[in-house]
């Protein structure tokens, strides 16, 4: 393929599979995905600076200091757009690739930036069935640990899925249980050709630079069928889950139909956990709207410490020296 390509972006609800299907398209010998750049994210927040402005305030964010990001030349005229489109480019490139994008979950919130930015953008959006996905949500650091929380964040992030042609919904469950089918299908949709790399991403796929966490690194390994039906959730938390997210409209149906009333004492029982999140949310660390009071290991401490029943605060600092550790080989001469 050639680089005039759409680019290729993956979007979708944390814990529905994103970090998966990145890892098994990474293998194909033409592409190349950033791992959660949340480029266009910080778009949103920063519009107004130009090219160089945003890449330098960018490259001090937490998503831009994990990256250990590729150095690239802008014109003094260059716009946001323009970094965007070089900054992973040249991470693609670096790896021998034509075409590049990226995996951000969250940038299912601005898909009409992402087109605004780059209209010829494919964006294949993951979905998983909303009780599985709240379970993992909530043992992740940087979810809520409130079920009712984690469904809002989950329905939050569907509820921006639109129909697009530009836009591929993919289930988790079909990917796992039909790999070869539905890859195949994702590359026709990215007008890609096949190659049976793409299956085996842990022998083809390129993870170096790659973000050092945990639930990312577990993505680096054959795909493999769905996990039997089973969560750590009481029948009271799926039933919350299921009001608060409906599966029905992802094509899913319900996983238990548990007593209506029993919704509501296990959203009393996460009431705490919800209060604390909140609270969290609102006196934490959020990213600056000034560039100039970034702080990126104080962003990556914060967002890991939202969930005291899971909180790694330390993994904050071994990513980010990771990070510097890969940008230092990248940039040493040979």
């Amino acid at each position: 393929m050639t680089p005039a390509a759409p680019p290729i972006f993956i979007v979708g609800s944390g814990r529905s599979g994103t970090s998966i299907l990145r890892a098994a398209l990474n293998a194909h010998p033409d592409i190349h995905l950033a791992q959660e750049s949340a480029l266009v994210r910080w778009l949103d927040r920063w519009p107004d600076l130009d090219g160089r402005a945003f890449r330098a305030a960018w490259e001090q964010t937490a998503s831009g200091r994990l990256q250990a990001p590729e150095p690239v030349q802008l014109a003094a005229d260059a716009t946001p757009a323009d970094a965007i489109r070089e900054t992973l480019v040249a991470r693609a490139r670096s790896r021998g690739k034509p075409r590049w994008g990226d995996k951000t979950p969250l940038h299912a919130l601005h898909l009409d930036l992402l087109w605004r930015t780059l209209p010829d953008a494919r964006v294949i959006a993951m979905i998983r069935h909303p009780v599985p996905t709240v379970a993992s949500l909530r043992r992740m650091p940087w979810g809520s640990g409130s079920v009712a929380v984690d469904a809002v964040l989950v329905q939050h992030a569907v509820s921006h899925l639109r129909d697009d042609p530009r836009l591929m919904r993919l289930r988790l469950e079909d990917l796992l249980d039909a790999p070869e089918d539905r890859l195949r299908d994702v590359l026709d949709f990215v007008a890609a050709p096949w190659d049976d790399r793409v299956l085996d991403p842990p022998t083809h796929a390129d993870f170096s630079g790659d973000p050092r966490l945990p639930w990312l690194t577990t993505a680096e390994s054959r795909l493999a069928p769905a996990q039997a039906r089973s969560v750590p959730l009481s029948p009271g938390e799926v039933g919350l889950v299921e009001r608060i997210c409906p599966p029905e409209p992802l094509g899913y149906a319900r996983w238990e139909r548990p007593a209506a009333a029993w919704h509501w004492p296990a959203g009393l029982a996460g009431l705490g956990r919800t209060v604390r999140f909140l609270w969290a949310v609102r006196k934490g660390a959020l990213p600056s709207a000034d560039p100039a009071q970034l702080d990126a290991h104080d962003q990556l401490r914060w967002l890991l410490s939202l969930n005291p029943d899971a909180a790694a605060p330390e993994l904050a600092t071994r990513a980010l020296a990771a990070a510097d550790r890969s940008r230092s080989s990248t940039e040493s001469p040979s």
